[in-house]
């Protein structure tokens, strides 16, 4: 880490050089001798401090205070400090972009916010539909339409993120929900609403433009730049997808943070003594462990592990399950034939949970809905 912070330096410093008219190999030659040895020959390092002087004013001009020079490696970490800190213009907001919800946060001095949106509420559906008249709906609507509209609405597509069609977990989540999941040419898993494909990273975007947006709202002012959560399990594709995914929401992803080491510091515990934690997550789509080792305020993941299917929706698609199943004793119709139906449930029992209500799910078919063979037909109960 070290030396990768004297690289950056090293970095800045020569580009400063260089605007101000600095023999650019002489100073490059300087600062590689002192990356070796910082203390390694006195009449080099007062040449250096000569150039330094120079460009000092370039220096304080970019970083938050007047630079002192010291030795070598302390003046490299702490131009990189400052120069990063202030080299990101304006507001930098945190996104936890959830499988099921998620919600966005600005700095207010040294305390974090999470900021309403639209609807008053902090936490925002991750769910997108299209409708047939062309419209894209994000959040709340998209929710509230989704028993009428279940195969153009989009959600928990978070799960699919950087993963093969192929993928026994995507397999999965092809027998579960309404819409399509297809294969793109290249052998992601995309999604397909109103005929038209997605791929996940895009389908993210959608929620993350509503997280910016939210932000901006707030803060009165454009935001470009953003730190977002992503699952410690998550492999290099599937940060560079949610990264992708960014980018097409016009957002600067200057990190992508672990969520468990997120939740390690909303607990403050990079001010306690060093230790080695386990952080749980029960998400809406996982439930997963880390266990993390604090050092003097540095947080390492040192292993984590985990189910990628068991999470909320599973826990929703298990009742779902479990009533079209009461029903079939019932009356004698299994719904799971008719995907409308079926999902119709699956939709009404989601709003019931979420708004701590004893709603009644009513059903809108006719025969056709449950018998696809005349014979079915004939012998249906529900015919009868």
């Amino acid at each position: 880490m070290h030396s990768l912070i004297q690289y950056e330096t090293s970095t800045v410093l020569l580009e400063m050089a260089e605007s101000e008219g600095m023999p650019f190999r002489r100073l490059q030659h300087l600062i590689l001798v002192f990356l070796r040895d910082p203390g390694s020959n006195r009449s080099m390092w007062e040449e250096t401090v000569r150039m330094f002087s120079v460009i000092r004013s370039a220096v304080s001009a970019t970083c938050s205070r007047t630079l002192y020079l010291r030795p070598a490696d302390n003046l490299l970490a702490g131009v990189a400090r400052r120069y990063k800190s202030d080299g990101v213009k304006g507001a930098v907001i945190g996104i936890d972009l959830g499988t099921t919800n998620s919600c966005v946060a600005v700095m207010e001095g040294k305390q974090a916010r999470v900021i309403e949106n639209a609807e008053g509420v902090r936490t925002t559906p991750s769910v997108i539909a299209f409708t047939k008249d062309g419209e894209r709906l994000v959040g709340a609507p998209a929710k509230r339409q989704a028993v009428t509209n279940s195969q153009n609405t989009l959600y928990a597509t978070k799960r699919l993120i950087g993963r093969r069609f192929d993928d026994p977990e995507v397999q999965k989540d092809v027998k579960v929900v309404p819409f399509k999941i297809v294969r793109a040419s290249n052998g992601d898993a995309w999604v397909e609403a109103q005929g038209k494909m997605y791929s996940p990273s895009q389908v993210g975007a959608y929620v993350l433009m509503k997280m910016k947006e939210t932000a901006e709202s707030y803060l009165g002012t454009a935001v470009h730049n953003a730190v977002v959560t992503v699952p410690a399990y998550f492999n290099d594709s599937q940060r560079q997808a949610t990264k992708d995914a960014g980018k097409i929401a016009g957002l600067n992803v200057l990190r992508v943070i672990n969520e468990p080491t997120a939740a390690a510091l909303s607990y403050g515990l990079d001010k306690a003594e060093d230790k080695i934690i386990a952080v749980y997550d029960l998400g809406g789509g996982t439930f997963d462990i880390s266990i993390l080792e604090i050092q003097k305020g540095v947080f390492e993941v040192k292993s984590t592990n985990g189910d990628t299917f068991l999470g909320g929706e599973d826990f929703d698609n298990a009742l779902v399950h479990y009533l079209a199943a009461e029903f079939k004793k019932d009356s004698g119709i299994d719904i799971h034939k008719a995907q409308n139906l079926f999902f119709s449930v699956h939709f009404g029992l989601l709003l019931s949970l979420i708004h701590g209500s004893d709603d009644i799910i009513i059903l809108h078919f006719d025969p056709s809905h449950c018998c696809e063979e005349t014979s079915e037909f004939e012998s249906c109960r529900a015919c009868s």
